[in-house]
């Protein structure tokens, strides 16, 4: 199978080998699970550590092999595992695993949306702001939208949706105000 966005980069060569290997083996859900599982894991602080030590590949791809038995993941994760130990590409295991949920999201049509406001949205507003962002997507996409919080903004809204970002917040507008204030200065 194809995958159904083109990614670069080291992360992106991995997340897309992975995703055609597990899609061969029908096991996708499986395997996105278990890339939460170590992305999760990862929030260990000596697992995190284990992963980001560049010493000592040949020790670290045995170990690695028994954390996988440990973590119940799949055998194409376990692969993969061995693959980024054996070249030293460990540390990029987030990355991969953020690639190949956006591989994941593409397939099954999704956008990933982003809002972040400076207080919590109601829910009349998150109701009016997700009717707008719908406008934005094509017939049979679904939105996967994620709320965020940032009082730093101050106010008003920053909207991230697919590969378009609309700043609509109050510090920016402020930072604009002085940047030209300075210019004229």
């Amino acid at each position: 199978m194809q995958a159904p966005l083109k990614l670069y980069g080291v992360s992106g060569r991995y997340a897309t080998a992975l995703f055609q290997a597990s899609s061969k083996k029908g096991n996708l859900q499986q395997v996105e699970g278990d890339l939460a599982t170590l992305v999760a894991a990862r929030k260990d602080a000596a697992f995190s550590a284990f992963l980001d030590d560049p010493t000592n590949k040949a020790t670290k791809t045995k170990e690695l092999a028994g954390l996988m038995k440990d973590l119940k993941v799949s055998e194409t994760t376990a692969n993969l595992m061995h693959v980024m130990a054996e070249n030293g590409r460990l540390p990029f295991t987030e990355k991969v695993a953020e690639d190949f949920q956006s591989l994941m999201m593409a397939s099954r049509g999704e956008v990933p949306a982003t809002i972040t406001s400076a207080e919590p949205l109601t829910k009349e507003e998150l109701a009016d702001v997700k009717a707008a962002l719908g406008k934005m997507v094509k017939k049979g996409e679904k939105l996967n939208i994620d709320v965020k919080v940032n009082p730093e903004i101050i106010g008003g809204l920053i909207v991230d949706i697919g590969d378009k970002h609309i700043d609509l917040c109050i510090h920016t507008r402020i930072k604009k105000v002085e940047q030209m204030l300075a210019e004229t200065s």
